[in-house]
């Protein structure tokens, strides 16, 4: 934050963020922007578990570095590369690889599909309690969307519950598996 001369407390706005939220009568949406200096993948992933839950919607963004910016001033001083053309993405800094970067560009299309899709809420909040974190479901949904679908192609509405039932049965119980079948049929 102070990097890009925002002087707020990750802290005091995720807090804020969480009482709006919990009033129930506001739609808050948060977008959590990757590339940024001094943040690395460890620490991204802890930013986005420390947003998730506390809004309906959570946009994963990337950093553009546009003309005339400070930020695209002081890019080498991060190791901050971009695409040439608009709208200027960064592909890798100092502190997140290029593989990095395509790792959360597929965790941004998991929470799109399963998260602020609003279609799969009971399903993915029993299958939050068998992961460490949020982010870790998601960049192993993330990972196996990616098996599943090459190549950048989406599944329909049934292959995206199909990827979250093929997702459970590689861990849960028989029990466990026909249980959230109910709550794939719920969602």
């Amino acid at each position: 934050l102070e990097a890009t001369a925002r002087h707020l407390s990750p802290d005091a706005v995720i807090s804020a963020t969480k009482r709006i939220y919990d009033m129930g009568n506001i739609h808050v949406h948060l977008d959590l922007i990757a590339g940024l200096p001094y943040e690395d993948y460890k620490r991204f992933a802890k930013s986005f578990d420390d947003a998730y839950g506390s809004c309906h919607m959570l946009q994963l963004g990337f950093l553009k570095l546009l003309h005339g910016s400070c930020m695209r001033a002081e890019a080498a001083k991060y190791g901050i590369i971009t695409c040439e053309k608009p709208p200027y993405e960064v592909l890798s800094t100092n502190f997140l690889s290029y593989e990095d970067i395509l790792t959360l560009k597929t965790v941004e299309n998991v929470v799109e599909m399963f998260y602020n899709s609003g279609m799969f809420t009971a399903s993915i909040k029993f299958l939050e309690g068998y992961e460490k974190s949020p982010f870790e479901l998601y960049f192993k949904l993330g990972k196996m969307f990616d098996e599943t679908y090459p190549m950048g192609s989406l599944p329909d509405k049934n292959g995206k519950y199909r990827l979250l039932y093929d997702y459970a049965k590689s861990f849960l119980s028989e029990q466990e598996l026909d249980a959230f079948s109910e709550l794939l049929k719920y969602d």
